[in-house]
């Protein structure tokens, strides 16, 4: 574990039972412990194997991180900042971890990003909002409108400590491809004042599927950590396996967590939480942050499949040269990120279906295959606990 993360706090949450028991008769509750799974949820609630092995560490004195309280609203609140344990960037996931994400949708990856890196990540999103704020950026001429191409965020697409675990959960998926395309990277320093992002999910395959047999991942990074100030991460689990209007719950409930989220609120710097692009998500607007801005970047990947998803291929191939000049592909090693052909389509490409009633009979039949191949998927993949 690396030292740079006070962890103070672990000890005297899990010695504050045994100070509170010395000043009186009655015997004090144990703390409760944060599992280990990246669910957020506390350890005796959990119950699942890493949480079993963090109550056994914290018995023995190893320490873990006390569990957080349960918020107000009805969403379960995300870990106390200075009780996090942060994670080891060249680990991989945990069996544990890839249970959650392939039943919760998500794992939470505290302080995963070096402190060098992440200020050079930081740096890089400066230069990005000062030319936005140029209008240098955006304007359609990708030699100068690149966000991979500002600073090191183009390296952090590519980054093996996040990519591998990628790969690791696209084993895990579907039909178990992991020669997956970076679909997109967005970038933004989000100021004091910003407004919401209600409610949605980003699961985008042409034409639209009302399943989600194939993996598309968002990674949504945290530079300057989430504090409670100018916007907080909302994620509904177990919402990725079902079919939503990208829109549907936002437009009914806007940024305001609705009853079995979870609210990110309390993340150290250089956090990052890998999501299934299908999960139900949202951005809740909070005040301050005058002087915290929320420094927020989100990755995509996408598994090769039956479908593909819709991308602007003039701006992937100049990504693609741009992998090639700066070597983002390290070495060859993750050039099927940029080589995206297999799993983007260009806008106005179609995939048009055969016509005639002979055609739409055998669409009908295969539709229905795929339906119950995709429901044997989800079981297996969930362990029976979701049913599609």
């Amino acid at each position: 574990m690396r030292p740079r993360r006070r962890l103070a706090h672990i000890a005297s949450a899990l010695g504050g039972a045994a100070a509170a028991s010395s000043s009186t008769d009655e015997p004090a509750a144990a703390a409760p412990v944060l599992c280990g799974c990246g669910c957020g949820e506390a350890a005796q609630a959990c119950g699942c194997p890493a949480a079993v092995e963090a109550l056994a560490a914290a018995e023995s004195g190893r320490g873990s991180a006390a569990a957080p309280p349960r918020a107000d609203d009805g969403a379960e609140a995300a870990a106390d900042l200075d009780s996090v344990v942060v994670t080891e960037p060249s680990a991989p996931l945990t069996q544990s971890q890839v249970d959650h994400f392939l039943l919760d949708g998500y794992v939470a990856l505290p302080g995963i990003v070096p402190d060098g890196f992440n200020a050079e990540l930081m740096a890089s999103v400066d230069e990005l909002m000062d030319a936005r704020a140029q209008h240098t950026i955006g304007s359609g001429d990708w030699s100068n409108g690149l966000i991979a191409g500002f600073g090191q965020l183009g390296a952090l697409c590519s980054w093996p400590p996040i990519v591998e675990k990628v790969k690791q959960l696209m084993a895990e998926y579907g039909n178990g491809r992991v020669d997956c395309g970076m679909h997109h990277i967005h970038a933004a320093r989000q100021d004091a004042g910003v407004g919401p992002s209600p409610w949605h999910q980003d699961y985008m395959l042409r034409p639209p599927v009302l399943d989600r047999a194939q993996l598309h991942i968002h990674v949504f990074f945290y530079f300057n950590g989430l504090n409670g100030e100018v916007g907080d991460l909302m994620v509904l689990p177990k919402s990725q396996y079902s079919h939503w209007e990208s829109s549907a719950l936002g437009q009914i409930f806007g940024d305001t967590p609705v009853p079995g989220s979870k609210v990110f609120d309390s993340l150290p710097n250089g956090s990052a939480v890998i999501c299934h692009s299908g999960l139900v998500h949202g951005r809740r607007q909070k005040p301050g942050g005058h002087d915290h801005p929320r420094y927020f970047v989100d990755v995509s990947y996408c598994q090769p499949g039956d479908f593909l998803t819709t991308n602007r291929m003039g701006r992937k191939q100049a990504e693609l040269e741009l992998a090639k000049e700066k070597n983002l592909h390290r070495d060859g090693e993750y050039m099927h990120l940029w080589d995206v052909e297999g799993v983007v389509m260009s806008e106005g490409q179609q995939l048009l279906a055969p016509a005639g009633e002979a055609a739409a009979a055998t669409g009908e039949v295969a539709m229905a295959a795929r339906r119950e191949v995709y429901r044997e998927q989800v079981s297996r993949q969930t362990k029976g606990a979701i049913r599609v």
